[in-house]
């Protein structure tokens, strides 16, 4: 608190133990109120519990620790599909060669060309349904991941949106609180100045009275 000491206002945050041997989070708020002539610095100081907004701040970098794991999760998924879609295509033309090396080697038949034609067809038609099918699951896979990481970001821009709460409320709750020792600086500067009033009041009123004793003394023997 070197600011307050300095006629400047300070804060200052710390661990503090509690009585049970527990711990806490607090911050302590200051404002000089006067200097003394010993140059010494009257001061107020104000200390708060720091636990909900450390609670709050843990909770913020959970979240988003957790939304960059499922996002990596995601991103994961969607090259493992893309993944598999090569292979599936790459299979179908290794597929294709094998069957053209295999008529070059033999002289078939009519009819051992019109059912390898039609294994062919088959196995192509296959292919395709496969390749759909795959196509399908994973425009699927992209769907639920669009929508995965649509709700992703909502839930980083709610977190986001609370940690900006949090950092105003904290702003506004120290401002509460410097203009609250602002108001007791105040206060107390002129309860001083009415105590020096005070005193000064009756100084003068203390010596005034052997004043007047003197006098009436003096005219009783003149009197006499």
């Amino acid at each position: 608190m070197r600011q307050v000491t300095e006629g400047d206002r300070g804060s200052l945050e710390y661990l503090m133990v509690t009585p049970d041997a527990g711990s806490c989070d607090v911050v302590t708020d200051g404002v000089p109120l006067d200097r003394g002539p010993d140059h010494c610095v009257v001061a107020l100081l104000v200390t708060r519990d720091l636990t909900e907004y450390r609670g709050l701040e843990h909770q913020i970098q959970q979240e988003a620790a957790e939304h960059v794991r499922e996002r990596a999760e995601l991103e994961m998924k969607i090259q493992a599909a893309e993944e598999r879609t090569a292979s599936a295509v790459a299979g179908r033309g290794a597929e294709r060669g094998r069957e053209g090396l295999a008529a070059d080697e033999s002289g078939p038949t009519r009819a051992d060309l019109d059912a390898r034609i039609e294994a062919a067809e088959a196995r192509a038609e296959s292919a395709l349904a496969e390749r759909d099918a795959e196509r399908g699951r994973v425009e699927l896979a992209a769907q639920n991941d669009a929508n995965e990481r649509a709700e992703l970001e909502a839930r980083i821009e709610a977190a986001e949106e609370r940690e900006r709460a949090f950092v105003v409320a904290r702003a506004a709750e120290r401002n509460r609180v410097g203009e609250a020792l602002e108001r007791a600086r105040v206060q107390l500067l002129e309860l001083k100045d009415l105590r020096d009033q005070a005193a000064t009041h009756g100084r003068g009123l203390s010596g005034g009275l052997p004043v007047a004793r003197a006098a009436s003394h003096e005219h009783a023997t003149v009197v006499a």
